[in-house]
């Protein structure tokens, strides 16, 4: 059987054309080969016919979307051919279309276009009116100077096109907008266009104009209009959008090219239920495929993806081709024999125009490449899908222009069956045919070594590589393969090293073997091993040995997978877990290896592959390390990690491994170091990192044991050196061993670094103790509690001896001292004459014969401590110069710096003393008696010459208040000399400091003061006024006299310097202040220097108010006197009324002038007297030229203020005086 037979075969070879449908018979054939969805006839056809109608309501124009190739041409021409020839309604197949369009068929003149320019759109649009207007016969002609608006000039054209034809309506036809009008967008012109637009969609609604343009996309919604938002809003209510869907494009296949009779139909239905079993989407759309055949309905949907806009516009001229194609051939018995959408790939590659589209070309040359690949690669059995590999090259080719190429989209296995329904004679089911088109697209991988054809591990598609190349991802992938067991267990503990966060370097080289500590939770400290990765027979290789091994096993070499059974190791079994973490891991190594070996500009690609693979692998080991890691320890049973306690979230895996080897390890470090110390009071677990703060705190504590400190009580507790709150020695085993060592030997016997420690074998300097095993470290804290405690000193490598004497030397020594010193030793005894010197001196008695109570240190240390912070203030402030008080040098600059050196000798002493505050550590008293008996003589000195001082400085408070005063009293008066005389027996004084001169000349210094404040007493209060007086003073000041003449003192008039000179002898007038004994008695000057009074004579209240009513009545005559002068006659008449009876009451005595603001009325009265007016005369002559006609009130006023404005100009205004002359 072949196609034709089933087959209603009526093709479209081209694609319509609005300019060629001036012909007849191409009209006839646009009309009649119209297809028309469900969907046109019910909604898109009446909405075109409603918004054409002449008699339509609220009409708009017409925008038509629709993809290449979907019709939209072919639908404008149909419609206008209709509303311009009822004839043509004969033509139409659909006899309710007939019905639809009959309102518009014959009734329109018709003009249509396609733009093809890039000319503003109104200057387009007026010449294809103008060009049609002139064809048909219609005046009017549009002017290009027109400052009209664009629906004005419309309504004109409409207007003479009516008058030429009252019977038709005019509808206008435009074709390809969209690509004009982003054109314009580009350049800046889209709003002039929107505005044409909207003016075209405005002329729709009044009357017999229509218009209709055809878009592939709705304008609105087109990114590159999005910058004229508002205009598009105000162009979109003026036009009703009509979108033509992509599934009308198999409609018109069904309809026009593949018409089928029942009879035909039943037999494809029959031809391809044979193969429902192996394509589900024909299952499940039986019908529409049988509709569709021979084309597979995806053809349609990968048709209308693809972006190179030539290739869709022609779908319905391909098919046509390829339906004449294979009319003649026969159905295939073993295949559906449907045209799939990669057999367009090579209709695609025979059209040369394509080339000329850069996407395009780089698809087909990658193709071409990849179709050679396929010839040279697929040899022997492998020749057979050759075919098969071409055809899933060209279906990706087809996948990768259904988007921009860096999007490379691809198809998987299982859509490509479905989709070029491949077949084969030995598949039963469809599973089969997916591992078939799977091997075939690998095969194609690898031909290409992944450069040109890829897999995505990501969505499972295979796609093409147009970018051509080295495919990294190919490259490790095959290097992976190529790997050896070794290679790929090297891959998976590399891994664990990182995924572990392993920050350590190998251990030994070439090796990865990796010093590692783990907590011994039951003593709070950890313990020192190795992780492991790989033999475990390869562990001789780890030196020292420590306590604890950590294996992880490898799971690829079987032959290295055997287990020893020790109790110091456990093991980390892999050997279940998934195999896609074991390719990922084997692809992580690939990718190392890869850049490893890769050059400069390769390297960061595979380094950005490597830590890819390297999240993929951890994600996948995190879902299952859980549960697929196998531990084993000795004989006891398997268990999953899982089964552990393990720590809380957040823990890191390293943190997980390490708690379950602490828990099985913990028995077994008893075992190891049975008497080792429980350190149970750490607040932390002491671990190489907090080891040295925990070594710190426990050295603190040996030197101050009463000072709080955590972290060494622990240790020490721990040790067994510290029990209630102090150094204990009587319970700790590993001090007892110590004292047990030195008991054994003479008193001044040494015990050697060497019988103490021993270093590990073959370590890098890890000692440990030889009796219990313990660290180096803390034996020497055990070490160095039995020196605070007097029982021994420690020789240091350097030769300097540790004692309990200084024991602060503890905080400078390094780790290594701790390992490195030379030998132990018991100390000397006390020496008793020193102690007996020292504690007479300082504790005020002899206390050697009480060295075992703890008081006598108190004491000592105490007055120690005191006498030290003495001398170092007295140094600091007293003894860095010479001292002199009052002109009396107390302390010489040479018995300064004798006494500066001595007292810091004497602090020096004392600080040193202050830290022997046992027996023990006077056992180690530096100090001989000669010495002591020195520095108690130094003492001596300086608590002789403190008193001496603290003696002046009393003393030097009464004697400066004596030299101050003496600035206040008259040179060579008795007075003053007495003062000098008392202040001159200073010296003698502080010499003698003899208890009864003290008090005699205490007593003469009272005297002294006592008399100068008798005497400044006496001239304070001569000059000062007494109450009634001030009383009397505040009377005058607040007097009428007193607030007048300080207002007319302004006055140029009058002399102001006799009141200047009255108001500073007023104003020196002083209250005497009641409290100036008492002021005197702490300061000798209270405000009043009795030398700068002097002699001059001082005016008495009464005096001085006497003087200021003459100067009152002085001040008032004389300004009569100036207003009764004629000039001041002459200024007075021009003044108004109110100054002029003021000043004429003042003259004749009924105006007095008795407080501040009858003063100043006065002030500025005379002011402007002073000064004159200036007189401005008006007559009826000067009048009359104002007024010139009869006037309302209004403007006579105004015309008088006019004349007022003119005789007053140049003048100052508030001197100007109106006067009327007859």
């Amino acid at each position: 059987m072949k196609y034709k037979d089933i087959l209603q075969f009526d093709p479209i070879t081209e694609v319509i054309q609005l300019d060629r449908l001036d012909k007849d018979d191409y009209r006839k054939e646009v009309v009649k080969t119209f297809v028309y969805p469900d969907y046109f006839v019910e909604t898109i056809l009446p909405e075109m016919v409603e918004n054409i109608v002449f008699s339509g309501r609220d009409k708009k124009g017409i925008q038509v979307i629709g993809n290449y190739g979907t019709g939209k041409s072919h639908l404008m021409s149909l419609v206008s051919l209709i509303a311009e020839n009822e004839e043509y309604l004969n033509d139409v197949q659909n006899e309710k279309v007939k019905d639809i369009f009959e309102p518009i068929a014959g009734k329109f003149k018709v003009h249509r276009f396609e733009m093809q320019t890039d000319k503003k759109f109104w200057s387009v649009i007026t010449f294809q009116l103008q060009r049609f207007l002139d064809a048909i016969g219609v005046e009017y002609r549009f002017d290009d100077a027109s400052l009209k608006m664009y629906s004005e000039q419309l309504d004109e054209m409409m207007a003479a096109f009516e008058e030429k034809y009252p019977d038709h309506g005019f509808m206008l036809v435009i074709d390809e907008m969209l690509s004009y009008l982003k054109t314009h967008a580009a350049v800046g012109q889209l709003d002039q266009d929107l505005q044409v637009l909207q003016a075209l969609g405005q002329q729709c609604a009044k009357g017999r104009f229509a218009f209709m343009f055809g878009v592939q996309e709705m304008i609105y919604q087109s990114k590159e209009f999005a910058f004229a938002a508002e205009m598009l809003l105000k162009v979109k209510d003026r036009y009703t959008d009509l979108t033509i869907r992509k599934e009308d494009v198999s409609f018109v296949v069904q309809k026009r090219l593949l018409r089928k009779s029942e009879s035909q139909k039943k037999q494809i239905r029959e031809h391809l239920e044979k193969f429902i079993p192996f394509f589900s989407e024909m299952h499940a759309h039986l019908s529409e495929y049988v509709e569709l055949f021979p084309v597979h309905p995806s053809y349609f949907e990968n048709f209308q993806k693809i972006r190179l806009g030539r290739a869709q516009r022609e779908v319905l001229k391909t098919l046509s081709a390829q339906f004449a194609k294979i009319s003649e051939e026969e159905i295939p018995a073993d295949n559906p024999g449907l045209i799939t959408y990669d057999q367009y790939w090579e209709q695609m590659m025979a059209d040369a125009g394509l080339m000329s589209i850069p996407d395009f070309k780089t698809v087909a040359d990658t193709v071409k490449i990849v179709h050679d690949k396929i010839e040279s690669n697929f040899e022997g059995v492998r020749a057979k899908q050759i075919p098969l590999a071409k055809r899933i090259t060209n279906a990706t080719a087809i996948k990768i222009l259904q988007g921009e190429l860096s999007k490379r989209n691809g198809a998987r296995a299982e859509t490509l069956v479905e989709d070029l329904c491949v077949t084969n004679p030995l598949a039963e089911n469809k599973e089969f045919l997916v591992d078939a088109v799977n091997s075939c697209a690998k095969h194609i991988v690898g031909a290409t070594s992944g450069q040109y054809f890829e897999f995505n591990e990501e969505n499972y598609e295979y796609r093409l590589r147009t970018e051509g190349g080295v495919n990294i991802d190919q490259q490790i992938i095959q290097f992976a393969e190529t790997m050896s067991a070794n290679h790929k267990d090297e891959a998976f503990f590399r891994f664990m090293v990182e995924v572990l966060g392993i920050e350590d370097s190998p251990y030994r080289t070439g090796f990865r073997i990796y010093k590692h500590e783990i907590e011994w939770k039951s003593h709070r400290i950890t313990r020192d091993g190795y992780i492991f990765l790989g033999n475990p027979n390869e562990k001789s290789t780890t030196h020292p040995k420590q306590y604890f091994y950590m294996i992880v096993m490898p799971i690829f070499q079987e032959e290295k997978k055997k287990r020893n059974n020790d109790s110091d190791e456990v093991y980390f079994v892999f050997d279940t877990i998934s195999d896609e973490f074991k390719n990922l891991v084997c692809n992580y190594g690939a990718a190392f290896s890869l850049w490893n070996s890769a050059d400069t500009s390769l390297k960061p690609i595979y380094k950005g592959k490597m830590e890819d693979l390297f999240q993929k692998t951890r994600r996948e080991f995190d879902t299952c390390y859980l549960s697929e890691t196998k531990v084993y320890y000795k004989n006891e049973p398997v268990r999953e990690l899982k089964s552990f306690q393990l720590p809380q979230a957040g823990a890191s895996r390293l943190e997980i491994f390490d708690s379950v080897a602490s828990a099985i390890f913990d028995e077994q470090f008893k075992e190891q170091t049975p008497h080792h110390p429980v350190f149970s009071l750490a607040r932390q677990t002491i671990n190489s990192g907090n080891l040295d703060r925990y070594i710190k705190g426990t050295i603190a504590k040996i030197i101050n044991p009463t000072e709080s400190n955590q972290d060494g009580e622990a240790v020490l507790t721990g040790l067994g050196c510290y029990k209630a709150g102090e150094l204990e020695v009587d319970e700790s085993i590993y001090a007892i061993s110590i004292l047990n060592m030195m008991n054994e030997r003479e008193s001044q016997m040494v015990v050697n670094q060497n019988e103490i420690l021993e270093m590990l074998p073959n370590s890098d300097q890890v000692w440990r103790s030889k009796d219990y095993g313990i660290d180096a470290a803390f034996e020497f804290m055990v070490l160095s509690v039995l020196v605070a405690l007097g029982e021994c000193e420690i020789k240091l490598n350097s030769g300097e001896i540790l004692n309990a004497a200084n024991l602060d030397k503890l905080r400078n020594l390094q780790a290594d001292d701790y390992f490195n010193f030379a030998f132990i030793k018991r100390p000397k005894g006390v020496n008793l004459p020193v102690i007996k010197a020292i504690t007479k001196s300082f504790c005020g008695k002899d206390l050697s014969n009480r060295l075992d109570q703890q008081d006598t240190y108190v004491s000592l240390v105490n007055s120690a401590k005191k006498l030290a912070a003495e001398c170092a203030t007295t140094v600091a402030q007293k003894f860095q110069t010479s001292t002199n008080i009052a002109g009396v040098d107390i302390v010489s600059a040479d018995e300064a710096l004798r006494l500066r050196n001595n007292t810091t000798a004497l602090k020096g002493f004392c600080d040193r003393l202050s830290t022997f505050t046992s027996e023990a550590k006077l056992k180690n008293l530096p100090f001989d008696l000669e010495t002591v008996n020195k520095m108690i003589g130094y003492k001596n000195d300086f608590e002789s010459l403190l008193n001496k001082l603290n003696l002046a400085n009393e003393l030097e408070a009464k004697v400066s208040y004596l030299t101050q005063a003496k600035q206040y009293i008259p040179a060579e008066t008795e007075l003053s000399r007495n003062i000098d005389a008392t202040i001159q027996s200073l010296p003698k004084v502080l010499t003698a400091q003899s208890e009864s001169e003290v008090e005699n000349y205490k007593t003469e210094l009272e005297t002294s003061k006592q008399h100068y404040i008798n005497w400044y007493l006496r001239k304070y209060r001569e000059y000062c006024i007494n109450d009634i007086d001030d009383a009397k003073r505040v009377e005058i000041f607040n007097s009428a006299e007193y607030v007048v003449c300080e207002e007319l003192a302004k006055c140029p008039l009058l002399n102001a310097t006799t009141w200047q000179n009255w108001r500073m002898k007023f104003n020196k007038l002083r209250k005497a202040d009641s409290n100036v004994e008492n002021i005197l008695a702490t300061t000798p000057y209270a405000n009043f220097n009795p030398l700068t009074v002097g002699v001059q004579e001082m005016k008495n209240v009464r005096e001085l108010g006497v003087e200021l009513e003459d100067i009152y009545q002085m001040w008032i005559r004389s300004l009569k006197d100036f207003i009764k002068t004629s000039d001041a006659q002459d200024a007075l008449k021009l003044m108004d009324e109110g100054g002029q009876n003021f000043l004429n009451r003042f003259v004749n005595g009924m105006e007095p002038i008795q407080d501040g603001h009858s003063a100043q009325v006065l002030l500025e009265l005379i002011n402007i007297l002073s000064e004159g007016f200036e007189k401005v005369e008006i007559n009826q002559d000067g009048m009359s030229k104002y007024f010139t006609h009869p006037m309302t009130i209004t403007e006579a006023k105004g015309a008088f203020e006019l004349y007022i404005e003119q005789m007053s100009k140049g003048k100052d205004r508030n001197k100007v005086r109106i006067i009327l002359h007859g």
